[in-house]
């Protein structure tokens, strides 16, 4: 009787073990972020903050993790999950032989007095402090997540909309686009850094629309909304190869800009052979890097202070071959406005096309010019900027008023260009100088370049 009994006793105790085991393996893969190797109940929160890696956290694996060989991969992270699942099953066990039992009603009582409550609380507490710091976008609900994760467009809305065009979204990058490569401290890697290159366009959130756009234009990458800016970014290495880089190719930047995605190109190309998990390539990659955009950070600078970074390629003066890319570099750059400014006995009126850009650019603003056939390029003192104006009242309705008409704006400058054509026909059938028409044209004035449509 004493060896039955002892079996019915067995396997209770098997089946409470095993519910300890399984409850820890449960809690390392929800909260200690599983097979990772980041240990940190915060796991979810570095998610947020951290889009990029939560968005495309597969991508780890064939960018570069130090194991690369399948079933050593399959090991290793069996081990880091093993790991985490025992150190949460021996303070399990620890915490149940340590202190004394209680009652069944005793334990049911505390849950219900303390436990609950303080569940309530953080449910109520940890989104007010996340919207609080803008870590969760207010504009972006949990649910809506997946969908931005995919890139796939499900507005049913949008489904109307011209595809926009290629040489347009070419010149909207000129304005707009970035290419740049991320640069980590990671254990995960050999080389100790973790490397990643984004193609971005960062807007203000009211463009929002535009961006979604262009992700169906290329058919890839995220739209990421947080409180003030929307952000479209392609991070997956093998759809910046496959989508990116041949549309670019194909569609040449006329900016300064073509030499860092030159740049860029370059060290695509390397990861895309996986020199970047080696120090040769890693060193290659940060002599490149240190020449592309602004060159690196402060920070990188501490790190890598005997980098020489590369030369930078030359960019070739271009020709103008599609109006469309005009049209993308003015939705990216340009500005429509009118100035009204009080003289002594009335007030005086302008109407001004304006395309700001850097002076390294500014060559390709004179270009502009001879396209347009107006215009005066510029360059301000205090910044190394130049401006591309048009002020004469004859060549803005000659040239530059049917050209936006025929090559419609395709973000929502194209409503600050209606408000200039309606101010425009005050100012040139002279009703500025009445007071019904000023007070007209100071309320246009007031609708347009507004960032809260």
């Amino acid at each position: 009787m004493t060896e039955h009994s002892a079996v019915i006793f067995v396997f209770f105790f098997l089946a409470e073990y095993a519910s300890i085991v399984l409850i820890c393996i449960l809690s390392s893969i929800l909260f200690l972020g599983g097979y990772l190797l980041d240990i940190s109940p915060l796991i979810n929160l570095v998610q947020f903050v951290d889009f990029d890696r939560w968005l495309y956290l597969t991508d780890s694996v064939t960018n570069g993790y130090s194991v690369s060989n399948p079933v050593l991969e399959g090991l290793f992270y069996g081990i880091v999950l093993g790991v985490k699942s025992c150190a949460l099953i021996f303070t399990f066990v620890w915490a149940r032989a340590s202190f004394p039992r209680i009652r069944f009603d005793q334990l049911m009582s505390f849950c219900w007095t303390v436990l609950l409550p303080i569940v309530i609380a953080f449910i109520v507490l940890v989104p007010c402090v996340l919207y609080s710091f803008e870590i969760i976008p207010a504009n972006i609900s949990l649910l809506s997540l997946p969908i931005l994760v995919k890139g796939v467009d499900n507005n049913p809305q949008t489904k109307h909309i011209k595809k926009l065009n290629p040489h347009w979204v070419t010149g909207f990058t000129d304005g707009e686009g970035c290419f740049t490569v991320k640069l980590r401290k990671s254990s995960l890697y050999t080389v100790g850094w973790r490397v990643q290159a984004v193609f971005a366009i960062k807007l203000h959130k009211r463009d929002l629309d535009i961006l979604t756009r262009i992700r169906e234009f290329f058919g890839v990458g995220t739209v990421i909304v947080n409180k003030t800016e929307a952000i479209f970014a392609v991070h997956s290495l093998k759809e910046i190869i496959k989508i990116i880089i041949p549309h670019f190719d194909s569609y040449p930047l006329l900016t300064q800009k073509y030499a860092d995605f030159l740049l860029f190109k370059q060290i695509v190309l390397i990861m895309a052979e996986k020199k970047h998990t080696t120090e040769e390539g890693l060193r290659e990659i940060l002599s490149i890097r240190a020449a592309l955009n602004l060159g690196f950070s402060d920070t990188l600078k501490k790190f890598f202070s005997k980098i020489v970074p590369a030369s930078r390629p030359v960019v070739p003066i271009r020709n103008i071959i599609d109006p469309n890319w005009l049209v993308g570099f003015v939705d990216a750059e340009g500005c429509f406005h009118i100035v009204i400014q009080k003289a002594k006995l009335s007030f005086k009126v302008w109407s001004i096309f304006q395309i700001t850009q850097h002076s390294r650019d500014t060559l390709l603003m004179e270009s502009l010019v001879q396209f347009l056939g107006c215009g005066k390029v510029s360059n301000r003192n205090s910044t190394p900027t130049v401006d591309l104006r048009v002020t004469e009242l004859i060549t803005i309705y000659t040239n530059i008023v049917p050209f936006f008409q025929k090559y419609e704006l395709q973000s929502l400058k194209q409503f600050d260009f209606n408000l200039f054509c309606e101010a425009f026909n005050l100012i040139r059938n002279k009703e500025h100088y009445t007071k019904e028409g000023l007070d007209k044209l100071m309320n246009i004035k007031l609708k347009m370049n507004k960032k809260d449509i």
